[in-house]
């Protein structure tokens, strides 16, 4: 008897939400005409398209819904749509800085990747122009990320920042970037994709570009490797390059004692023997900037990549320090003889070396453990704009 009033009960239920599911339609179209809907649902069906796949009808659904909060919405203050609440399978943000919405979806095919903190997931800006861009939710980093992003706004080189939100009182942050359909070049390079010579001079400029603005106001990476940087590809046939993943982001001088953070494969030679303190924070960058263009130009880490882990140094002790220095400088050396030094001869007999050849020999002394000796990034763009002044 009990089943019997339950589902007598669950039928009149579901009518009820069929008839009111039924009417929502009627009073959209009383503020929204028939054709912007359909126009809206062409355009955002054609930046779906092999990207985030959804049918007809639910992006018909999601267009209508969006139309009529936008025809109603006055007051452009945050807030966020659940798919409990709207019964479309995505969230919807009413993004203030943007006076826009941002549809992110949470099916497998939206997910671009996850790093400290942080999820990465690919969503669509709505608006006269849909386009695909990316959400970024995090946590404990976000704060840090948000006040580089605000100090570096829309530079050169690095991910464009479009706006943020902010989430379950502060503990959690919304932040919305420019979407790069490659992904990052470590995806690439672990895919075996083949970078020309020109490809790979245009993606280190705009890395050395990106660089250089945030080291112009005095502000250092300290996590660059080549998951953070990302890649779209251009209509020339080359790669559009930028940073991203600010959130170990820090002014030089309030950085202190702190260890070289990101990948240890990136941690500086000289850390070995210096106190964290005294390391200069710039050529760090530097060398790590140098690791990726080794990365691009061999397709591998270089030769003394695992010696050691700046985590690790105090449990080595002073001698071991030594030794695996000693080591670094060995590998190094004899790296350099047999990549560098015949391209050096060939320069000293009166032969010119090609553009490639002559970012190989900058590529080493960006590598160069001692680091007075590497050179600073303004002279690292000025010689890659040398190289290839076009690109």
């Amino acid at each position: 008897m009990k089943g019997y009033i339950f589902s007598y009960a669950y039928r009149w239920v579901v009518a009820f939400s069929v008839a009111v599911g039924c009417c929502i339609p009627a009073s959209i179209w009383a503020k929204v005409s028939q054709e912007e809907i359909d126009e809206q649902v062409h355009k955002v069906a054609q930046i779906k398209k092999g990207e985030l796949r959804f049918s007809r009808q639910v992006i018909r659904d999601l267009c209508r819904f969006l139309e009529h909060e936008k025809a109603k919405t006055k007051d452009w203050s945050f807030k966020v749509f659940e798919s409990r609440t709207t019964g479309l399978p995505f969230r919807i943000f009413r993004v203030p800085s943007l006076k826009n919405f941002v549809i992110q979806s949470r099916s497998s095919d939206s997910y671009v990747g996850k790093g400290c903190h942080k999820i990465v997931r690919k969503a669509i800006l709505y608006g006269s122009k849909p386009r695909l861009i990316v959400v970024c939710d995090c946590d404990k980093t976000a704060k840090i990320e948000l006040k580089a992003l605000k100090q570096l706004g829309r530079a050169s080189g690095l991910v464009p920042f479009l706006g943020y939100v902010e989430r379950k009182k502060g503990k959690s942050y919304s932040l919305f970037f420019d979407y790069y359909s490659s992904g990052s070049l470590s995806r690439m390079l672990r895919a075996r994709e083949k970078f020309t010579s020109r490809q790979v001079l245009k993606i280190s400029k705009d890395m050395t570009r990106g660089l250089m603005a945030m080291h112009k106001k005095n502000l250092v990476h300290r996590d660059l490797h080549w998951g953070n940087l990302l890649l779209r590809p251009t209509k020339d046939g080359l790669y559009e390059a930028a940073i991203t993943d600010f959130g170990k982001t820090e002014h030089y001088k309030k950085v202190g004692d702190g260890s070289p953070h990101g990948a240890k494969t990136r941690h500086p030679p000289e850390a070995l023997l210096q106190s964290f303190k005294k390391l200069d924070r710039f050529a760090v960058d530097v060398y790590a900037l140098g690791c990726t263009f080794y990365q691009l130009i061999w397709r591998e880490n270089h030769p003394w990549a695992f010696v050691y882990n700046a985590y690790d140094k105090k449990r080595y002790g002073r001698r071991d320090c030594l030794r695996r220095f000693r080591k670094i400088v060995n590998l190094y050396d004899s790296t350099r003889d047999s990549l560098i030094l015949p391209l050096l001869k060939k320069k000293r007999s009166g032969e010119k070396l090609s553009s490639f050849e002559d970012f190989k020999c900058l590529t080493f002394r960006m590598l160069d453990y001692q680091p007075k000796r590497r050179p600073k990034l303004e002279e690292v763009f000025k010689q890659l704009d040398t190289l290839a002044p076009e690109l």
